[in-house]
């Protein structure tokens, strides 16, 4: 439970606040729990501050320094941390879904289980020692370092954050897009702005005949009476894709997974089902 001193003197502004910390540097400020929701804590100083299961939802610390600080299980949705200092901050289980940490210093920092789906990751500053889950290290390279030409086949993909990310020649055979987050700037090869397009808006009712959708990850995708006349499906993952009244003719799903999908009333005349998981 947050110290209600510190918490009253938080909600005196950060002004204050800031001058309150400057004289009394070796108090610990305990703010776990609190309701810091919409808080405007721009340039506070939170340094070490403890901070565990906060909630900070759609808080502003741009520019706060959290250099040390303990945001174990915090509630950060959607809040701004762009230019925060959070070197060696604790942030395991912390949920950052849509936060911007755009230009955050995380080194040293340990992000452990923290949830980072949609969360903006473009020139974080990260170390060897940055504790970070397998799949949003792949992600902060992909999205500062770019993947160009990269084999990135098979990977988990889903809820990250790929504005501006260059994925030109990237081979994303059977990735997961779902939920990916792309803008105008993401660079991605035509066929796999298709596919994603298909994970997430659907294509019911299109025109996709003789579309290359080979090695695709279209798992559960709604294909409700598409035409995919003569497409291209080898390999493609439709496990639970609704292909219900697709047209599919001439359609070439070797080798394809169509375990549970719906194939109700689909026209699969003269379709390639060599080695195809029904």
């Amino acid at each position: 439970m947050a110290n209600s001193e510190h918490l009253e003197k938080l909600k005196e502004g950060v002004y204050i606040w800031n001058k309150w910390r400057e004289e009394n540097p070796d108090i610990k400020p305990d703010l776990s729990l609190a309701n810091l929701r919409d808080a405007n804590l721009k340039n506070a100083n939170l340094y070490g501050a403890d901070l565990r299961n906060a909630d900070l939802r759609d808080a502003n610390l741009r520019n706060a320094n959290l250099y040390g600080a303990d945001l174990r299980n915090a509630d950060l949705r959607d809040a701004n941390l762009r230019n925060a200092n959070l070197y060696g901050a604790d942030l395991r289980n912390a949920n950052l879904y849509g936060a911007n940490l755009r230009n955050a210093d995380l080194r040293n920092a340990d992000l452990r289980d923290a949830n980072l789906n949609s969360t903006n990751l473009y020139s974080v500053k990260i170390n060897e020692e940055t504790k970070l889950d397998d799949k949003w290290r792949l992600v902060w390279e992909i999205v500062n370092q770019g993947a160009e030409g990269q084999n990135l086949r098979n990977a988990d993909l889903s809820s990250a954050n790929l504005s501006n990310a260059n994925l030109y020649g990237a081979n994303l055979s059977n990735a997961d897009l779902k939920d990916v987050k792309i803008n105008e700037e993401t660079k991605l090869d035509d066929k796999w702005r298709l596919v994603w397009e298909i994970v997430n808006q659907g294509a019911e009712g299109q025109n996709l005949r003789s579309d290359d959708l080979s090695f695709a990850n279209l798992i559960g995708a709604n294909l409700i009476g598409a035409n995919l006349i003569g497409a291209n499906l080898i390999g493609a993952n439709l496990i639970g894709a609704n292909l219900r009244s697709a047209n599919l003719e001439e359609a070439n799903l070797e080798e394809a997974n169509l375990e549970e999908a719906n194939l109700e009333e689909a026209n699969l005349e003269e379709a390639n089902l060599e080695e195809a998981n029904l």
